[in-house]
């Protein structure tokens, strides 16, 4: 029981925020949504027990007025559900219907709110088979690299010139590739379907988050954050057939609000690509002088990582002799790993899971789901037994694999230059340019 005024002097923070399912057309605005101290406080509140909005402005210190107002809106998106009783007339304001006693909200996300000795515990666990798995699976995925490794480039500005592949590198993306999509047991897959909630915009998903409550653990916590695998695709427009898979784990430092950034950087580092990107073609660019406009794309790419310094810019580039870059005069490259194959292609190539591994599998989701169900409410206990089924392909058991690969000296330790981009690869990306 949250007691009156608790929230209010001693505030929750969300540290991590994700989502499976079917993503609409709004999937981009979820951490957005849930960004505010506010948000993450009300539904925390209302997590374990239902509550009236005055209940929920006492726990967490506020005016009911803003309260009704941020429950409004989390029912409209579907991160609340609400319990209305028959003499609550259907239209009358949440506020005044829940001044009468008529209207309670639930918590529609999924918290994991563990304290520290089960957080410990579950390492523990993850750790143990992290390593058998490492000891199964990790040396079919090596036998494979031979087959597949001429597949990846890292292309530079000179079409279809391919740089050298730096292994060490391409292995860090085979084994998250690898063990988020091979090691994901299909039936397992489909059992969490039936917990989605149907969206306003017609998507079909599950919201979680971890509660950061900055306490000591014996192991670093950065460990259970991650988001992935996550799929960006630009079919759909001609000029740019190519598609980007990426995974976040706590090995890189991309930004927090990484995908918003990057999604639009990847178009510019395709015309970078194909030498394009000073195309004098393009529309004007919000009135910028033709220069700055270029300058804003290229300093982008570089300041994200997507190109580093080595191939001279300026004279691979047909760029205005004007441009005065902070970047003019040094040399540039791509740093994406570049698959020339499909997505499925390299899933297909992949070893499968074994049903030794599929028995590994449901021995780890087992142990983590008797350690940790005692603390998820009761109606959010079967979601987490059917999320928890994946724990073998999940990013928790990836991060602890990263790890016992780099302590065992299979992984090398990443260039710093490489932790923005490690754990990414562009598919599917013939490099023809239209320029004549």
């Amino acid at each position: 029981m949250i007691e009156k005024g608790t929230l209010a002097l001693k505030p929750i923070y969300f540290s991590n925020i994700g989502y499976f399912g079917s993503l609409g057309l709004d999937w981009m605005n979820v951490d957005f949504y849930l960004s505010k101290l506010i948000t993450q406080n009300i539904l925390y509140s209302i997590y374990h027990n239902e509550k009236s909005i005055e209940e929920i402005a006492d726990i967490i210190g506020v005016s009911k007025n803003y309260v009704a107002d941020e429950i409004k809106f989390l029912s409209e998106k579907g991160f609340v559900d609400l319990t209305t009783p028959l003499f609550c007339s259907k239209g009358v304001p949440p506020l005044k219907c829940s001044e009468r006693g008529g209207m309670k909200y639930l918590s529609n996300i999924l918290i994991h709110d563990l304290p520290p000795e089960i957080q410990n515990s579950k390492h523990q666990i993850y750790k143990k088979y992290a390593n058998i798995l490492c000891e199964k699976y990790i040396p079919l995925l090596k036998s494979q690299i031979i087959n597949i490794k001429s597949y990846f480039t890292t292309p530079n500005t000179e079409l279809q010139t391919p740089n050298s592949i730096d292994h060490n590198f391409l292995f860090w993306s085979l084994v998250t590739f690898a063990i988020s999509y091979k090691l994901d047991i299909p039936e397992y897959i489909t059992n969490l379907d039936k917990h989605h909630v149907k969206r306003t915009d017609g998507s079909e998903y599950n919201v979680f988050a971890k509660i950061d409550k900055n306490q000591a653990l014996n192991y670093n916590e950065k460990m259970d954050t991650y988001f992935g695998p996550h799929t960006i695709s630009f079919n759909h427009i001609p000029q740019y057939p190519f598609s980007v898979w990426m995974y976040n784990t706590c090995f890189d430092n991309r930004a927090k609000d990484w995908i918003r950034v990057l999604q639009p950087k990847f178009s510019d580092l395709y015309d970078f690509m194909l030498n394009r990107i000073s195309n004098s073609q393009a529309p004007p660019y919000k009135g910028l002088p033709w220069a700055d406009f270029y300058v804003r794309k290229i300093e982008g790419l570089i300041d994200n990582g997507l190109i580093i310094n080595e191939i001279d810019m300026h004279s691979q580039l047909d760029m205005p002799p004007q441009l005065n870059l902070r970047c003019r005069g040094e040399k540039y490259i791509v740093n994406i790993l570049k698959a020339n194959m499909t997505l499925d292609d390299l899933i297909k190539a992949l070893p499968p899971i074994t049903d030794e591994l599929i028995s590994l599998n449901d021995q780890l989701s087992s142990e983590i789901f008797e350690l940790c169900k005692s603390h998820y409410p009761p109606r959010f206990q079967q979601l987490f037994h059917d999320f928890n089924k994946k724990a073998l392909s999940s990013g928790e058991m990836i991060s602890r694999v990263l790890d016992h690969l780099l302590s065992t000296n299979v992984l090398k330790p990443l260039k710093e230059t490489q932790k923005k981009t490690v754990n990414m690869i562009m598919f599917d990306a013939p490099l023809i340019s239209n320029n004549k």
